[in-house]
């Protein structure tokens, strides 16, 4: 009888302590799965809120990029204006009539900064049945050549260019303004950039024919200059 007591007891001990251990168990995985669910919940609507805040920026970018850009007929006034203004301005450049040996002086006293009288002297006399040297009057021609027709600046009155063959020689466009001066403007001999946009040309316009050099003539020694005479095409002038 005591020995099938005690029997009884140990297997209720037994099952009293498994019953508290399982729910326990359960417990710690409820909260896992709990806790997991928050997070998921929170991330959700961490990323709601996010897409909220972005529909509302972006129709504020939109609108304002809508009402940002100048009307382009205002601008080709503008432009319109700017250039014949410019034409006033050159206009007011006066200068002499120059001989041929004025011009080969006035390239000469530009290009001696790059060539040695040496050197100079050395292209002249090679191939010299080549003419090399070109003055041209320009006087009335447009600044860029005709290559841009909005551009309609011209050169003033006794407006000259003195052009070599080959080009890389330079080219320079001056104008006499008295024995010992002249004024010279910045002319590329090539222009390089997109001479179909207007406003960016008119830039490089206004800036070479609004800020000409004035610089004292210098005159090459009659050796050279005769050799340059030699040189000089027969329709110069």
């Amino acid at each position: 009888m005591n020995l099938l007591k005690t029997s009884s007891i140990i297997l209720l001990s037994s099952l009293f302590l498994t019953g508290c251990r399982t729910p326990e168990k359960k417990t710690l995985t409820q909260i896992e799965q709990q806790s997991s669910k928050k997070e998921t919940t929170q991330q959700s609507t961490n990323g709601r809120s996010s897409a909220k805040k972005t529909k509302l920026i972006m129709p504020e970018a939109e609108s304002t990029s809508s009402t940002a850009s100048p009307s382009d007929t205002t601008e080709s006034k503008d432009l319109s204006a700017e250039i014949a203004k410019l034409q006033t301005t050159v206009d007011r450049y006066t200068g002499q009539a120059a001989t041929k040996e004025q011009s080969l002086a006035a390239y000469y006293t530009i290009v001696k900064h790059q060539y040695s009288t040496e050197e100079l002297t050395n292209w002249l006399e090679e191939n010299d049945i080549a003419k090399k040297l070109f003055v041209t009057d320009v006087s009335g021609q447009n600044v860029m050549g005709g290559y841009n027709q909005e551009i309609t600046t011209v050169f003033p009155k006794n407006t000259y260019t003195i052009s070599t063959s080959p080009l890389a020689r330079g080219s320079v466009t001056f104008q006499l303004i008295n024995d010992d001066q002249i004024r010279v403007f910045e002319v590329p001999s090539h222009f390089q950039w997109d001479v179909n946009d207007t406003e960016f040309s008119f830039k490089i316009v206004k800036g070479y024919m609004t800020h000409p050099e004035i610089v004292t003539l210098d005159h090459p020694d009659e050796e050279l200059l005769n050799l340059m005479l030699e040189n000089l095409d027969e329709n110069s002038y």
